[in-house]
This record gives C-alpha cells, structure tokens and sequence, in this order.
C-alpha cells in the first residue's frame, strides 16, 4: 500500500508526550522547534467505528488502532517526504538506526 502522509482530513493529529530517558534529543530542542522524527511502533488493537459507538454515518465506516512505540529516532530538519520514506535513501538511513550508527 502506498499513502501519502499524513491522512488528516483537516484534523489535527494527536499528540504525544516524551520523557528524556526515551527520547534523548528532548533536552536539546526548544519549543516551536519543528524536526522529522522516525518510529517504530506495533498496532495493538484495531476497532472500526461502528463497535466504538460512532453512529450511522461516514465515521461508522472509519477504523481506529492503538499503537505502541517501540522506539524513536531523530532525523533532524531535513525535509522527509512520503516518496523519500521508499528512497534507497531512506532505507540506508533505516539500516544505519536498527544498526547504533545513528
């Protein structure tokens, strides 16, 4: 499957909340600071609209899942787009992080 990201539909995406011990780069970024992070995470637990009580309408339709993070990496402020997530690039990037390298 191949999605453009992020599929928002006008909403804004739930946010998150880092402690320093998972996230390292926390203590060196100051508020407002806008960087491209990486993470692995494991779905948990998938439920459509309609066993959550959305009603009738188009979000009956819509599917939710819970996520856990596994890990989290920095990439900095370079740019990362959806094309580059299936870059020969990105993958040498992906390789070096699952390695230490990075």
């Amino acid at each position: 499957m191949n999605y453009d990201m992020p599929m928002t539909e006008g909403r804004v995406l739930p946010q998150i909340t880092l402690r320093e011990i998972d996230f390292p780069q926390v203590n060196e970024w100051e508020v407002g600071d806008k960087k491209y992070v990486v993470m692995k995470v494991e779905m948990t637990a998938k439920r459509s609209g309609k066993n959550i009580g959305l009603g009738n309408g188009n979000d009956s339709t819509k599917i939710e899942g819970d996520f856990q993070m596994l890990s989290i990496k920095s990439l900095g402020v370079e740019p990362v787009d959806a094309k580059s997530l299936e870059s020969k690039e990105f993958n040498a990037v992906i390789a070096k992080i699952k390695s230490g390298q990075m």
